[in-house]
């Protein structure tokens, strides 16, 4: 499912849902799909490497938001709306534009009647989102797609669990806005809000947007996690006319190692294993008969990491790698003028940045207490909002883009949530330069001298009198990231601030859920560089839960901790509201809050962008991170690929169109 999260990924790109590239985004080298004069031909396997493994399909928005899962799902899972490349969204106004009807027969707005805010049908509905669905369409299984398989996709994400869903999915915000589905016949189901819930049209829509009733009926009746749940008799080649496809065992599988779906492509196979891989095969009974699949067969292969894809692209042992980090475009553009291989980039909807600490800024505090709990890293000197601005100005992000990224990335604005999405960008949103004199005057007016006592004067001391340290985390397996430390803690002891090593980068738990001690989440950090992304096409309500901190449903300010338990009031988690993710620097600002739930409640376009400028406006003036360059996808293709259409959020949105020169992908 898409819209409901940001999603994280593990590696340094260019650009994602942030910076200042154009949202629809040009590509650059060539595209394998500029192909003119070309007529697409059936046949051959094409092997795409994949440096992220996946241990279970669910991971692609629904148990998890891991960018790869929705690389691997889909080609054989669908959605009410699917998304379009980026050359077909230059000029794109509103979400509405990003996404193209699919499994739905037309996208629903206010203009065209599919979605009320008033004279819904159920009187207490705040809104109604009516969806018109396509009849001839069959899910791999064999059976029927039809408005069941909408109501109870809905069902499963909120109506019928509410927050007690055996299924241990990744989050319920945007969900729990609705109170019913109902089905008015089998090619219409009509969805009733609690609010005026601006996302609705992610709800549904993507990877993995519709799951199959004939699979959630079972799980339903036996109250159980479709994690663990163990179907059988399933039959993918039922419905695919495929007889190369998967088929679950005599004992069952849970949803998490197979999937059955509407897509070009049905699965053969799953071998989580490190080396192993998935494989599909085509769906010869596609419902959409103007992208018929062209490939006999789509692999994706486990590789041990970015350097390993790399190598497997260059040696030709893969057609088709996705993701390999800025690092490598040198020399594979090099390859490229040598004629073997393509690559083309695409500016991403997100950036790569450095989130700060401020669960100690009181500012953010209700009743005297930090959100963040009792048992988060304190960080004094990140409280202190002068010391965020004195940091931003510090660092040399044209450096980090030149060193890092070589010069692929771009510098944002001082908030970068308009990436991606610049109908929210604002002329009035400043965008701070690097600038060691003025941070250092804007430490000396606080009076935060250099001191004999921290390191010979090499460092400040702080209002305490203690000596400005801090420490910085990230994923320890990324090459560029663990650079970017180095750059960082050299221009942070410039103004006199100490960056303690060694850094302190966990091996796996920077993103793990808070009840499994993850980093950012149990606010055991005080530097954290990592990319965020948005998990749905020009959709800001993805960063609802990284902004927002305590806001009770009446609007009002809490005055006691009491107030803020619960992900629908409070978006961080600690001892006392154990969300599993959400907000992990601690900010909690009432006007910050109320401008994104504005956002979120709202269908009217004007109204939605000026609440989210309003946001922006807020978190560059407070700074709870700072945004370091916009990420960038690298993708490298074999010479004789064909039909790879760019698109910022799910890189493989178009296997329907994928094929290979002379059927043969294999380069020789």
């Amino acid at each position: 499912m898409i819209g409901k999260t940001i999603r994280r990924t593990l590696g340094v790109g260019l650009a994602s849902v942030t910076m200042v590239v154009t949202a629809c985004g040009s590509t650059t080298g060539t595209s394998p799909s500029a192909s003119a004069g070309e007529t697409p031909v059936n046949g051959g396997t094409m092997n795409v490497g994949v440096w992220q493994p996946q241990a279970s399909f669910l991971n692609a928005g629904i148990t998890d938001s891991q960018t790869y899962s929705y690389v691997i799902d889909a080609p054989s899972t669908e959605g009410l709306l699917w998304y379009r490349a980026q050359s077909e969204t230059a000029d794109a106004k509103s979400q509405a534009d990003y996404w193209q009807p699919w499994l739905a027969s037309e996208v629903p707005t206010t203009q065209n009647g599919d979605v009320k805010t008033s004279g819904c049908e159920v009187a207490a509905a705040k809104m109604c989102v009516t969806w018109k669905l396509r009849s001839d369409v069959k899910w791999h299984d064999g059976s029927t797609f039809s408005a069941t398989d909408v109501c109870d996709t809905f069902n499963f994400w909120f109506i019928k669990y509410q927050n007690n869903n055996p299924t241990h999915i990744a989050t319920t915000s945007g969900w729990d806005q609705v109170t019913g589905c109902s089905i008015k016949d089998p090619h219409t189901a009509v969805v009733s809000y609690s609010s005026t819930y601006g996302a609705y049209l992610a709800l549904g829509s993507g990877v993995y947007g519709v799951l199959p009733a004939s699979l959630l009926d079972k799980a339903f009746a036996a109250n159980a996690s479709i994690s663990d749940f163990k179907f059988t008799g399933v039959d993918l080649g039922a419905g695919s006319g495929n007889t190369g496809a998967y088929k679950t065992p005599s004992a069952g599988a849970s949803m998490d190692l197979f999937l059955d779906g509407t897509g070009p492509y049905v699965l053969a196979s799953f071998d989580p294993s490190d080396g192993g891989g998935v494989t599909y095969v085509a769906n010869k009974n596609y419902w959409n008969k103007a992208h018929q699949p062209h490939l006999d067969k789509l692999h994706f292969k486990f590789e041990a990491d970015t350097a390993a894809t790399i190598n497997d692209i260059t040696a030709h042992n893969i057609d088709l790698a996705f993701d390999t980090r800025l690092g490598s475009i040198k020399g594979l553009l090099d390859l490229k003028s040598k004629g073997k291989l393509q690559v083309q980039t695409i500016p991403d909807s997100g950036a790569e940045k450095l989130d700060l600490n401020v669960c100690d800024d009181h500012n953010f505090w209700v009743g005297g207490k930090s959100l963040c709990g009792a048992d988060y890293k304190h960080s004094p000197y990140l409280a202190n909002k002068d010391v965020r601005h004195a940091i931003l100005m510090a660092i040399d992000r044209a450096n980090i883009v030149t060193k890092i990224t070589g010069g692929q990335g771009q510098v944002p604005k001082d908030s970068y949530m308009y990436l991606g999405a610049e109908y929210i960008d604002s002329a009035d949103l400043p965008a701070t330069k690097h600038d060691v004199d003025a941070a250092n005057n804007l430490l000396n007016k606080d009076n935060f001298p250099y001191s004999a006592q921290c390191d010979g004067g090499k460092y400040r001391a702080f209002s305490d009198g203690t000596c400005m340290s801090l420490t910085i985390s990230t994923t320890k397996t990324n090459a560029g990231r663990v650079d970017a430390e180095s750059l960082i803690e050299a221009d942070l002891l410039k103004i006199g601030i100490k960056v303690i090593e060694p850094f302190s980068n966990p091996t796996n738990s920077l993103f793990d859920n808070y009840s499994d001690g993850g980093v950012l989440y149990t606010h055991k950090f005080d530097m954290a560089i990592f990319t965020s992304t948005m998990s749905a096409p020009a959709e800001p309500d993805a960063f609802y839960s990284a902004y927002v901190g305590c806001y009770p449903a009446d609007g009002s300010t809490p005055t006691t901790t009491t107030q803020c338990v619960g992900s629908s009031i409070n978006q961080i988690a600690s001892s006392f509201n154990p969300l599993e993710t959400g907000n992990d620097t601690g900010i909690n600002i009432p006007e910050l809050n109320q401008a994104m739930t504005a956002a979120r409640n709202s269908v009217d376009l004007t109204v939605r962008a000026e609440n989210y400028i309003k946001a922006e406006k807020i978190l560059a003036e407070q700074l709870p991170e700072i945004g370091l360059f916009r990420q960038v996808t690298v993708d490298s293709f074999g010479i004789n690929v064909r039909g790879v259409e760019p698109n910022d959020i799910v890189w493989s949105f178009n296997t329907y169109d994928w094929w290979c020169a002379a059927g043969k992908c294999q380069q020789t």
